[in-house]
């Protein structure tokens, strides 16, 4: 059977979550607004090495019906989004999913890694493209979470936060990509600026994104450790 919600709670959806995870509940299945959500306890998953322990019970196959669709709802309504709209992810942004990346106190929901997985793989369901965005979207806004001053932190983590600005990772270049110490891009300090120099290619939200966290090499003397990331507003001068 599947237990009908009036409404999305994210904080009641990862209560019924660490509910499951507890229990010897196999998975639980959710209806909210007439998207279907389907939460499987861990404990039934088999291993990362590919074998599975003799204690452990064999995982129930997983059929695609039984899986949430949220693309009906909410990805759908991603492509319809008229032009009037601040941007193109406004329908997830009502449904508070990019709230999960960002703490309490600049208008997010403290949630953890877990939540921003589930929410990443049931969009995906929908349509991958849109997923890739949304979780683009938070590796974009991470630097300023964990470098950024007070300053900006209260200036563009609740526009993120509500879906109202989307944003994007510039790291990588054509030589350089997981090796972030590659980086050929500088920033040269002009004064109560910086003066951005280089190519970045293959940037996720590249030419959506509101707000861009470009890395670059500000001190070159200090090798890796030399390099800083700069936020950069779409349409900055340049």
């Amino acid at each position: 059977s599947i237990a009908k919600l009036e409404n999305l709670d994210i904080k009641k959806l990862r209560e019924i979550t660490n509910l499951v995870e507890s229990s010897n509940i196999e998975e639980i299945k959710l209806e909210v607004e007439g998207v279907k959500i389907s939460i499987n306890n861990p404990k039934f998953r088999l291993p990362e090495q590919g074998t599975r322990k003799e204690e452990e019970p064999e995982p129930a196959e997983k059929k695609s019906g039984d899986l949430v669709e949220i693309k009906s709802p909410i990805v759908g309504t991603f492509y319809s989004a008229s032009s009037s709209d601040s941007s193109p992810f406004v329908n997830i942004g009502k449904s508070d999913l990019f709230r999960l990346f960002i703490p309490e106190e600049y208008e997010g929901m403290g949630t953890g890694i877990f939540e921003v997985c589930l929410a990443t793989e049931e969009l995906s369901r929908g349509d991958l493209s849109v997923a890739t965005s949304y979780a683009a979207s938070g590796l974009g806004l991470i630097p300023i979470l964990v470098a950024g001053n007070e300053e900006q932190k209260k200036k563009y983590l609740p526009q993120l936060a509500s879906g109202e600005k989307l944003a994007a990772f510039g790291l990588t270049e054509a030589e350089a990509g997981s090796d972030a110490g590659s980086i050929r891009t500088t920033a040269s300090k002009d004064g109560d600026f910086y003066i951005l120099n280089g190519t970045k290619q293959w940037i996720t939200n590249g030419g959506e994104a509101d707000i861009y966290t470009i890395f670059a090499m500000t001190n070159p003397e200090k090798g890796v450790r030399g390099a800083s990331a700069i936020i950069v507003e779409k349409g900055t001068e340049g």
